[in-house]
């Protein structure tokens, strides 16, 4: 019987270094041969540069005002980035959207610049100054709110409230396209100018193409139109906020519905998921979903019970990038306008969170304002904590100062300007 032959095990014998297709060249040389190909490459445009040399706008960030959902969101919503708002109806989408352009206005004032696309609706003038955001009222609609109060039997405005309807911030331009199309192309070309700080989209559920405004679609078919329509739109601007010539600092919102889940097995997964597109939900830096939480009860004069006087906004971050944490849960609470004007109060929610981490110390009759890892102390406030809300309502400066400081404790660093 013949014997049977072991089959030979295959060697590997380390090569040297010089034998590999890798050419063997000095630093010197590397660097030449590369700033050579580095030269022809951008010719046209510049599509690739130094780690050094390419513009990251995402540490300037545009704060929402409600400094529990700046610290998840690790600052706020950043520079030169698509993001997304999406819940069910009646969750406070709108709402938020407003708070943010609100608090854009204070924080840069003259210099704020807000581009509001509806696609829904009008915009609702009423709603925004409600809410507190500073934009110019037409006479018509004027007119025609002095007309509702005289049929009530209420005066007519005075000079002072005509001149509050007509209070300007900085910039605040409405897109109030038709089409799908006509919306998105101008929301382009605004992101290319680079002189909006924010650009809100509301709602981008209702966007439909030209040629699908006027037929009756079933819910499918205008998704699927949408979502083309969407994706246009995302491979177009994507290319300039992410051009490395230029740092493009417009920060874009999108507004949108939000369907349950039905699929959910896990506690840690969402209630409610995102009806946008795939090229949406992977472009955004931040999306976050909102679902209304309790109703809030408040002894009121004249109430023989607690009338609901607002409702908890829960809001959950499902996607987040540029040093925040995706999954994180946080709540605000969102008040009527016939109970709280403006439905929340900012400088509420910074005085509340600075103490509860530190950043504000009580001890006796003031209040210290101290950096909690060096323990500098940046302000004294003789009085209550009422008292400094009201103080930092007067003093912006030191409203941002604050909030800051909160976010540094928070182990948050950014700028706002």
């Amino acid at each position: 019987m013949a014997k049977k032959e072991t089959p030979a095990v295959p060697t590997f014998t380390p090569q040297a270094v010089d034998s590999f297709s890798f050419p063997m060249v000095t630093a010197e040389e590397r660097a030449i041969a590369i700033r050579a190909a580095m030269g022809q490459l951008n010719s046209k445009k510049k599509i690739i540069v130094h780690a050094n040399e390419a513009p990251n706008t995402y540490e300037l960030r545009r704060p929402t005002g409600i400094i529990n959902v700046d610290v998840v969101l690790a600052g706020g919503f950043p520079a030169g980035s698509i993001n997304e708002i999406s819940g069910p109806d009646g969750t406070g989408k709108t709402n938020l959207a407003l708070l943010i352009c609100r608090m854009h206005q204070q924080l840069y004032g003259e210099h704020a610049s807000i581009a509001y696309a509806c696609t829904e609706m009008h915009f609702d003038y009423k709603r925004a100054l409600e809410v507190g955001v500073a934009v110019p009222v037409p006479d018509e609609i004027i007119h025609q709110w002095e007309l509702e109060n005289l049929e009530r039997g209420l005066p007519p405005y005075t000079e002072e409230q005509r001149i509050a309807f007509k209070r300007k911030v900085g910039e605040f331009q409405l897109i109030v396209g038709h089409v799908g199309e006509e919306i998105l192309e101008v929301t382009t070309e605004l992101v290319q100018l680079n002189m909006y700080g924010l650009i809100i989209v509301d709602s981008i559920s209702a966007l439909l193409p030209a040629a699908n405004a006027d037929r009756d679609l079933d819910e499918a078919l205008k998704m699927a139109a949408r979502a083309t329509l969407l994706t246009n739109f995302v491979n177009k601007v994507q290319p300039i906020l992410r051009d490395v010539s230029v740092a493009n600092l417009t920060t874009i919102v999108l507004i949108g519905q939000a369907r349950a889940n039905n699929k959910k097995k896990y506690d840690w997964e969402p209630d409610w998921l995102p009806t946008s597109p795939y090229a949406v939900r992977h472009s955004s830096v931040f999306r976050l979903l909102l679902n209304r939480g309790s109703k809030i009860k408040k002894p009121v004069k004249g109430h023989k019970t607690d009338p609901v006087v607002g409702h908890v906004t829960r809001v959950h971050v499902d996607k987040a990038k540029a040093g925040a944490r995706d999954g994180v849960v946080c709540e605000y609470e969102f008040y009527h306008q016939d109970y709280l004007p403006g439905g929340i109060e900012f400088e509420d929610l910074v005085v509340g969170a600075g103490i509860a981490d530190g950043t504000l110390v009580k001890e006796g009759q003031k209040v210290e304002l101290r950096q909690k890892d060096t323990g500098v102390v940046l302000y004294t406030h003789k009085g209550s904590l009422v008292g400094l809300t009201e103080v930092i309502k007067e003093n912006r400066e030191l409203f941002f100062t604050m909030y800051k400081e909160i976010l540094h404790t928070h182990g948050i660093t950014c700028l706002f300007r």
